[in-house]
């Protein structure tokens, strides 16, 4: 992990002419994202690959970068071509909790940490496109997609109960124009009002700001689903953005009435 010491070193040279970032994650916290191969991006097990590529890695650079001082650490659990059930099935390995080398990446981990225990401090989660996509048996309807968020905030709550909890709306190329997929982006929205979570509108920035910044939809995704690097990069921007205005409106910790009653 970084040390207090490389910490301190680094604090003169971070705050000086560095760009700002919001202070919104709290000091030694951890920062966990989770979902499938949006979140994934190629990640790997040496310390230039352990975050993977995307929007996720730039978050994590920005503060790695800029604020050592503050020595928050970020991991990894997205998996290629996972589902909302896949997420739950492994909730307890890679989530809360979730050990440095649980998929083989200890990052910044040091090798003493590799099997140590950690309950993330801010979990992000982005799932639902393949709940959408995949047919016959990896198919998760929008009814088990809602009943498997609400597994994941629960056991959240359960193991963390002052866990900070992000939920991002999947997203799409054509997703103005797919009803059955805008519902469950709806649902997304539903869980995180209804838990006090924090909600990242990920359709809203493609939709109605870089289809409008650039029109031509292949420079933001180069398939129907998975985004550009310039799409990665807005997407952290959005991501911190829309972050900053629920954690400041008091949105992230999981109402304990609402989880209570459900379980």
């Amino acid at each position: 992990m970084v040390s207090v010491a490389c910490a301190a070193c680094c604090m003169a040279a971070a705050a000086k002419g560095a760009p700002a970032v919001p202070d919104i994650l709290g000091r030694d916290s951890m920062v966990l994202f989770i979902g499938d191969s949006i979140t994934h991006g190629g990640r790997q097990g040496d310390m230039n690959h352990y975050l993977g590529h995307g929007y996720q890695a730039e978050i994590a650079m920005r503060y790695l970068a800029y604020r050592p001082e503050w020595r928050i650490q970020f991991a990894n659990r997205g998996v290629s071509g996972d589902t909302s059930a896949g997420l739950v099935a492994r909730w307890g390995r890679d989530a809360t909790p979730f050990t440095a080398n649980a998929a083989g990446e200890s990052g910044v981990f040091g090798w003493a940490e590799r099997t140590k225990e950690f309950l993330p401090d801010v979990i992000s989660i982005l799932v639902g496109i393949n709940d959408y996509r995949q047919k016959g048996d990896k198919h998760v309807s929008a009814q088990d997609y809602e009943r498997n968020l609400r597994l994941m905030v629960e056991n959240s709550a359960a193991a963390n109960p002052s866990a900070r909890i992000v939920l991002c709306e999947p997203f799409s190329l054509l997703g103005e124009n797919e009803p059955d997929f805008q519902a469950r982006q709806a649902i997304v929205g539903k869980v995180a009002a209804a838990s006090n979570l924090a909600f990242v509108p990920f359709q809203k920035l493609f939709s109605g700001r870089l289809l409008k910044l650039c029109p031509l939809r292949r420079y933001w995704f180069w398939d129907a689903y998975h985004p550009t690097y310039a799409a990665h990069m807005h997407m952290a921007d959005f991501w911190l953005e829309s972050v900053a205005a629920e954690f400041a409106a008091g949105k992230g910790v999981a109402d304990p009435d609402v989880v209570k009653c459900r379980r």
